[in-house]
């Protein structure tokens, strides 16, 4: 309840779902997938801009207890209701450990973090799930949490259990094009240059990406190639 609405919705169809390894029925610990969407997702200024990802896996005490944080989705607005056409719009709070435990029979680990309120009526609610949490880190917009869990019969009035995103950043890395080659024409012939070894994690397509000069690793390459 009391979330506002969240303006026009872009669709786009998914191509692909790429579950974490670790997924299993039953264990939220790796409750965290990945989509790829069919086409570009738009960057428009003041309507459609990306949240950055988290920088490293080590800030595991990220959102601190007390950040006000925004998530948008499409779930029922009231216990028992049904989802909704119109995505909406809701401020949370992260909260610390303690209070996650204390509220939510010790949820809260390194893979875990809860942000929301107790009894207040403003909260997640079915439906919601796989929704991102995004919250302001040194001034720019970064996805912190993915929601997992809410309560199951007053999820208006107990705080989301999100999975945190810097916990999965290595992984989340390793399912984008690293690796690709990029190919050149070199004399007339089409060459393999380099091999992509680092994409910004701000995942803009105007910042360049880094790649590995392959002729830097012939002898490598050809030495593996001699022994099998």
């Amino acid at each position: 309840g009391n979330r506002s609405n969240a303006g026009k919705i872009l669709h786009f169809h998914v191509e692909k779902i790429i579950l974490h390894p670790a997924n299993k029925i039953g264990v939220l610990k790796y409750d965290i997938a990945l989509m790829k969407t069919k086409g570009r997702i738009p960057y428009i200024w003041n309507r459609s801009v990306p949240a950055l990802l988290p920088l490293s896996k080590h800030i595991t005490q990220w959102p601190s207890a007390g950040t006000i944080c925004t998530i948008v989705g499409w779930g029922c607005t009231r216990a028992g209701g049904r989802t909704n056409d119109v995505a909406s719009v809701a401020k949370l709070k992260a909260l610390n450990h303690q209070t996650c435990g204390r509220l939510l029979n010790g949820v809260g680990n390194g893979h875990q973090f809860c942000a929301g309120y107790y009894n207040s009526g403003i909260g997640t609610c079915s439906g919601d799930s796989g929704s991102g949490l995004v919250c302001k880190n040194h001034g720019s917009t970064t996805l912190m949490g993915v929601l997992s869990g809410i309560a199951a019969q007053q999820p208006q009035n107990y705080p989301g259990v999100y999975m945190r995103v810097a916990a999965f950043i290595d992984w989340i890395r390793t399912q984008g094009d690293s690796g690709s080659a990029l190919v050149c024409n070199y004399y007339g012939s089409m060459t393999v240059m380099s091999l992509s070894s680092l994409i910004p994690h701000i995942l803009l397509s105007n910042v360049p990406t880094i790649f590995v000069r392959m002729v830097m690793i012939l002898d490598w390459i050809q030495t593996g190639m001699r022994r099998n």
